[in-house]
This record gives structure tokens, sequence and C-alpha cells, in this order.
């Protein structure tokens, strides 16, 4: 891969007194903060971040210090949503602001893991063999990817760049045969290549216009069955069923049908195969036991069942792509 469509802010030498460079000062700084006041933190946290990235930093400093920023992001994604933002009683203004310096606070975050990837490659390094870059590009699909899950359940777009930089990310692991390589995160390990399927299916899910709760609901429920999705070179299965069509070098998300076949076709082209999905969903539901309770059983299948309606949706309508 010589060119990697990733946008970072430029680092300067000089330094910044008013920017926390020790992790464990940091973290003190950051449990300080008013976290039940979101108009008030947010801000604050995104101008720290900004600063952060504007510094140059040893890779290894600046994971350790955006991990402490990371473990903010669970919170917002509960907290904040379009619910979250009705019981703060805010006027129209305040949450537009709130809202865009949230977006703003997640790009933040995202900028600084990928200056991380951007550093390591641009001295050749391979992500397969450099765990500070796996751990990093890694961790930026995941902050591009919560993004895309905000900006759905506050009803905004999500940032521009967001698909490409994600779709980036994956042709740097697939061009370092590095997609399958995993890193250690709380709670587990992950690897680009199921961060990125976990994303492609909860965007072409979240078409349906999910609500609330349900956006996360669909988000984490959607990464056990990351695996089983398939992405394939774009002339390889032209006619496969439930087909959605990625250019992994353009700022979009997966759109329904397959590629059509031309002469002179893309190599950034991939069509995600969603079919493997909508069975396995289908075997999930006949393994649901009779005997849990009614109506979270219910609840559940109602929701999957939805989900697998949507997903196999392609298999009917489906057309020629461009």
């Amino acid at each position: 891969m010589d060119l990697l469509l990733l946008t970072v802010p430029a680092q300067h030498g000089a330094s910044n007194p008013a920017v926390i460079t020790d992790p464990r000062r940091l973290r003190q700084w950051l449990e300080g903060l008013p976290l039940d006041a979101a108009a008030e933190m947010v801000p604050r946290v995104s101008a720290a971040l900004v600063q952060l990235n504007e510094l140059q930093l040893a890779d290894s400093t600046r994971l350790k210090l955006l991990e402490q920023y990371r473990q903010l992001l669970d919170g917002i994604l509960f907290s904040c949503d379009d619910m979250g933002l009705d019981a703060m009683g805010l006027d129209a203004a305040t949450r537009r602001h709130l809202v865009e310096d949230i977006l703003w606070l997640f790009q933040s975050l995202a900028n600084g893991y990928k200056i991380v990837v951007r550093n390591r490659f641009d001295k050749g390094a391979l992500v397969a063999r450099d765990g500070s870059m796996l751990f990093a590009a890694c961790r930026a699909l995941e902050v591009l990817s919560l993004t895309l899950l905000y900006a759905c359940r506050a009803h905004v777009p999500p940032p521009p760049m967001t698909f490409l930089e994600i779709n980036q990310l994956y042709a740097l692991g697939e061009s370092h045969a590095a997609l399958a390589v995993s890193v250690r995160v709380e709670g587990g390990e992950r690897c680009l290549g199921g961060l990125f399927r976990q994303y492609a299916l909860f965007a072409v899910s979240q078409q349906m216009r999910w609500e609330g709760t349900d956006l996360l609901h669909l988000y984490t429920f959607l990464e056990r069955f990351a695996e089983v999705c398939e992405i394939h070179p774009e002339s390889s299965h032209e006619h496969c069923e439930g087909a959605y069509r990625i250019d992994l070098g353009e700022d979009q998300a997966p759109v329904p049908g397959a590629w059509q076949s031309t002469p002179t076709g893309r190599p950034s082209r991939r069509l995600l195969d969603v079919w493997p999905v909508v069975n396995a969903l289908g075997t999930w539901l006949a393994a649901q036991d009779d005997d849990a309770d009614t109506f979270t059983r219910e609840a559940e299948m109602g929701f999957v069942e939805r989900l697998v309606t949507h997903l196999a949706d392609p298999v009917a309508s489906r057309g020629a792509g461009p």
C-alpha cells in the first residue's frame, strides 16, 4: 500500500505547559471532571485532546495518554444520546453545540490514534509486525465506528471522511496481511478485520432507522456475528446473495447491490456478503430457549427478526451497481 488516506493534525516540537503528558496526572484530571455536566465537561476534554494532538510525542507516550481519554467514550455513548439529551433540559442551541462538541471529541481521539498509525506507516512499518501500529489502527477504526454510532443516535450526519478513513484502515490491514492479527483490549481481543466487519454490518443495518438504545444494542449485538460476514474482491463474487458494494478509496458506507462486471475494475472495490450472517441469525433464532423469560425472549427475537429482514433485503431487490 503506497498511499494511506488518513488526515492527521500537524505536530510541533514546542512545549505547552497546559497539556498534561503524564498518564497518572491525566487520569486524576479526568476523574475530577464534572461527568454529570456534559455541556461543561465535553468541550474541556475536546480542547485538551486537540492540544495533545498538536504536540510531538513518542508514540508509546501518546498511546498511554489516549487510552485515558478513551475511557470516557462509553459513558458519553450511554448518557448523551437523544433520550439523555432530552433529560438534560438544554435549549436547542446548547444541545446542538453539545452534539457537535461530542462528535469533535470522538474525532479528536481518533486523530490521536491515527497520528501513531501515520508515523509508523511513514517509517515503513508493517502492521502485522508492529504492535503499537496495530493497536493504534484498531483503536482508530473502533473510535471512528463509535463516531458513526453516536451520529446515528443523535440523528446527525457523521463527520466528513469518517467512512473513507474506516475503509483506509481496513485497506491498510489487508495490504499488510494483518486483518486477523489480534490486539488485547479491555474485555478481550479485537482485530482490524473483525472491527471492520462489525462496522460494515452496522452501517448497512442502521439504514433501517433504529432508535435510541436499539442502535447501541444493534452495534454490540453484531460483534458476535462479525466473523461470519465475508468480504471479497470486486470480481470474485459478482452474483452472491446479500451483496453490498464497498470502495475502500471512497468516503461512503456500503451500498446495496453487486458491482457491474467491467473490463477495468478498480482495485479498491470490495463486495460485502451478509448472507452468511442472515443464515447464522436464522440458526440463532431457532436455537432460542422456549423457557427463557417470555418478555425478554420475544423482544430479542423481534429485534433479530427485524435485523434479518433488513439484511436479506438486497437478495430480493439488488440491482447492478455503477
